[in-house]
């Protein structure tokens, strides 16, 4: 009977960790609007973050891996009986936190900045996921980050919307126009773009060659991870390219623009997603 009893406190013990684990957890017990601490909302990928005050001040951690969102003119968090709704303003960014070959960094994003900029984005960029309906940003639904690959100095606009508690197989969606935008995405020139006297070497311009595509990186957790699509951190490999080389002294480094510059730079088009 003694060991009965054990293994049933054992069994709920491990239902109270794997409900933890799911990212569901220290959200406000009563109905009501609560007060979000300014820029504390993170998404890694699978778990929304944030700090929420209660009525006698008190601050408390909140995470869920699938969170209702909906556009206002003030960010707070609704509880509608067991269910939480977070009310977000047009220019509070979510911090998305994520992972590249470095490392770990964030980036901003805006899920309703309609008709502002940012950058040199414009204008709202929100899209129905594949068989779910469109919805009103004024209208609680799912949201997610437009793309999942994305550079430390990108900016992310816009959301994938669905009426289910789904996050999007991103290898089925293409991203909306400026639904990305940053200095990362920019050229690639490389470190040895002036192999040739007098001259601009390579590739010395193309977008998305050299150090530029592989400042790409991604989301922390969750299926569409930097990680779980192959990627790894760490230090950058150097002349890790595919340009040719030449023996020829009339060309130092041997068609540099192309070996060092255009495509190697710092790892060319193998690091980044």
């Amino acid at each position: 009977m003694l060991d009965k009893r054990w293994l049933l406190v054992a069994m709920l013990a491990a239902l109270a960790l794997l409900l933890v684990a799911c990212g569901d957890s220290g959200l406000p017990k009563q109905p009501g609007e609560y007060a979000i601490q300014p820029k504390s909302i993170t998404y890694d990928g699978q778990d929304y973050s944030f700090y929420w005050i209660d009525k006698d001040k008190s601050i408390h951690r909140a995470s869920k891996e699938d969170l209702k969102m909906m556009g206002d003119t003030r960010t707070y968090l609704e509880m509608q009986g067991k269910e939480p709704i977070l009310h977000l303003s047009s220019d509070d960014p979510i911090a998305v936190q994520a992972e590249d070959r470095h490392g770990s960094y964030s980036s901003p994003w805006f899920p309703f900045m309609a008709g502002a900029m940012v950058g040199r984005m414009t204008g709202p960029s929100n899209q129905p996921y594949a068989g779910s309906p469109p919805t009103d940003p004024h209208t609680p639904t799912y949201h997610y980050p437009p793309a999942d690959t994305f550079g430390r100095d990108d900016t992310l606009q816009g959301s994938i919307t669905n009426n289910k508690p789904s996050a999007p197989d991103y290898g089925k969606v293409s991203p909306a126009p400026n639904a990305v935008s940053g200095k990362s995405e920019g050229t690639g020139a490389g470190t040895a773009a002036s192999g040739k006297s007098g001259t601009t070497a390579g590739q010395s311009g193309g977008t998305g060659s050299g150090a530029a595509a592989s400042e790409k990186g991604g989301f922390k957790s969750g299926g569409s991870s930097y990680s779980s699509k192959g990627g790894t951190t760490g230090s950058p490999k150097v002349g890790g390219g595919s340009g040719k080389s030449s023996s020829s002294s009339g060309k130092s480094s041997g068609s540099s623009g192309r070996s060092s510059g255009g495509r190697s730079g710092g790892g060319g088009r193998g690091g980044g997603k």
